[in-house]
């Protein structure tokens, strides 16, 4: 067996990873706690959520559909769905405002809630609840 020869560049590799601030590597604790920080100084908030059958499913299918990850396609669904929420009780305050009628204020909210005709079906207990704690 012949041996290849090598030449010595002075040349070190570096280890892989994020490096160290400082003299010794930070903990998984301690990138987590700085990680945080920075999330408060920029008014944000990170959320752990468990997800299972079929909404889990749809969402895998969603994202492979989109060539998406799994988290960016629940974050787009999440702010789709606030956004959704904001317009339906931005709506139902102006309307308490010109005095509209309960009735009147829990038919928008139905109508603003459907989905392309489709009907989610809300309880008439929840639609009153929402209309009178705004």
């Amino acid at each position: 067996m012949q041996k290849t020869p090598s030449f010595d560049l002075g040349l070190v590799r570096s280890k892989p990873g994020p490096k160290p601030i400082g003299e010794k590597a930070m903990t998984a604790a301690e990138r987590k706690r700085k990680s945080r920080k920075i999330q408060a100084v920029e008014g944000s908030v990170e959320f752990s959520m468990k997800m299972h059958g079929a909404r889990l499913e749809f969402v895998t299918m969603y994202a492979a559909a989109l060539n998406q990850s799994r988290g960016a396609v629940i974050a787009s669904l999440i702010d789709e769905s606030i956004t959704r929420h904001q317009l339906i009780l931005q709506r139902t305050a102006q309307l308490q405002s010109e005095h509209a009628s309960d009735e009147h204020i829990a038919r928008t909210i139905l109508a603003m809630s459907s989905i392309d005709g489709v009907d989610p079906e809300p309880s008439d207990d929840l639609v009153m609840k929402v209309a009178k704690s705004l």
